[in-house]
């Protein structure tokens, strides 16, 4: 009878029955089931190793998976001498009393790199080998503090700087040549004794100053070393002066500027805006750019002549536009016509006498009166046009040729006609 579980129960009806005859039948088969449950493999349930052979055990018991080891250590004779990659989770040291390694090798196995520690020189050592596995060169760190590579020192903050010996190609990434140049200084001062005396010309973004509580100059010299020009400042009269000298250096004229204000060019006086006018004996020889003349001549300043006259052909006031002509007229532009003149608006615009003896005149001055025979009837002051009519009448009908300017009647008298007044 098969087990249920791993458990094994007898067949039903096996038991026997107490003051009863055992049936064969039963019997044998009971004991043929227990035969062939005691050959058959014991389940691992029921302690057994579910298997009939080793290694039908080692995988009924997961013996062959190593995932399934949870304690104990393996032996180390238990490990491989060669294995795959491996995670450590925790450090892995190399132990013992002598020089202990880790190597690395080609598929060879010839050594071609190792890492090592030897306690005799307290070092730690990185080397590299040859394609035969003969050492060529490596890195040694000593307890020290030394570093070699190749037995030579290798160079760090700790051992660098003066004395060290270093020997470097380069310093901040310049050669020699770079610190040989003067244009890459760009920091600290030059001292005054590594200036040369003869400089080319030079460009300060920032003021040059000379010091000093006696007078200091800027001077030009010309190729023979001969002064031709200078600036410099007197602290004791507070001036500035610029100068100008001849070919053998000697002082020509020059400008000087005092602080009081005052402005001198070879000694005399230079005027500006704030010492000319009136007092200040400036003699110009122009004034606005015009020449004074005492005769009447254009784009000149007029001057009083010897009766103390001032000559000129007009005189012209920009402001109000009027002119006093030479003609003896005034000329006013708004106030009295743009080229007629005072003397021709008054002609024009007020009353004024004929004198003439044409007899057919037509222009007549304003205010002029004249008698127009007509039995038309005009209202007083009403504007009328005349016209000649025959030799001896003025007529409001067209009969001739008219007046100039505007009429108006003045009054009727004894029905017999009208007089009018010219207005305009």
């Amino acid at each position: 009878m098969p087990r249920t579980g791993g458990v094994y129960s007898p067949p039903a009806g096996t038991k026997g029955t107490p003051n009863t005859t055992i049936q064969s039948v039963p019997y044998n088969s009971f004991v043929d089931d227990l035969t062939a449950d005691a050959n058959a493999a014991r389940p691992v349930t029921a302690g057994g190793t579910g298997a009939t052979s080793a290694s039908g055990a080692r995988t009924a018991l997961g013996t062959d998976d190593a995932g399934n080891i949870t304690t104990g250590t393996f032996n180390d004779a238990r490990l491989p001498l060669t294995q795959s990659g491996k995670v450590f989770t925790s450090s892995t040291f190399l132990k013992g009393s002598a020089s202990r390694w880790w190597g690395f090798i080609d598929n060879t196995d010839i050594l071609r790199g190792a890492l090592g520690y030897d306690p005799a020189l307290a070092g730690l050592f990185m080397n590299l080998h040859d394609a035969t596995g003969t050492f060529v060169t490596g890195l040694s760190l000593r307890q020290n503090g030394a570093i070699t590579w190749g037995g030579n020192t290798v160079w760090h903050a700790g051992n660098d700087g003066a004395g060290s010996g270093l020997d470097a190609d380069l310093l901040d990434a310049n050669d020699s040549s770079f610190y040989r140049n003067a244009s890459n200084i760009n920091a600290g001062t030059m001292d005054d004794a590594r200036l040369p005396i003869t400089q080319a010309g030079k460009v300060f973004t920032t003021s040059a100053l000379l010091k000093g509580t006696v007078s200091r100059w800027w001077g030009f010299v010309d190729n023979s070393d001969i002064l031709r020009g200078s600036v410099g400042y007197n602290p004791t009269t507070s001036t500035i002066f610029l100068n100008l000298h001849d070919g053998a250096g000697a002082f020509v004229t020059g400008l000087a500027l005092s602080q009081a204000g005052s402005i001198a060019w070879g000694g005399n006086t230079v005027w500006h805006s704030g010492n000319d006018g009136t007092g200040s004996g400036l003699d110009a020889d122009r004034l606005r750019s015009l020449l004074p003349d005492f005769n009447v001549n254009p784009n000149t300043v007029p001057t009083r002549g010897g009766s103390s006259e001032i000559q000129a052909a007009y005189v012209y006031n920009p402001a109000t536009g009027v002119t006093f002509g030479s003609d003896g007229n005034i000329y006013g532009g708004t106030f009295w016509g743009a080229a007629g003149g005072l003397y021709n608006w008054l002609n024009a615009n007020k009353a004024g006498v004929y004198t003439a003896s044409t007899r057919d005149e037509l222009n007549f001055p304003i205010g002029h009166t004249v008698l127009v025979s007509t039995s038309n009837s005009y209202d007083r002051n009403v504007a009328v046009t005349l016209y000649l009519n025959g030799t001896a009448y003025y007529s409001p009908t067209v009969s001739g040729t008219a007046l100039s300017g505007t009429w108006r009647s003045r009054g009727n008298f004894t029905g017999q006609g009208y007089a009018f007044e010219r207005v305009s």
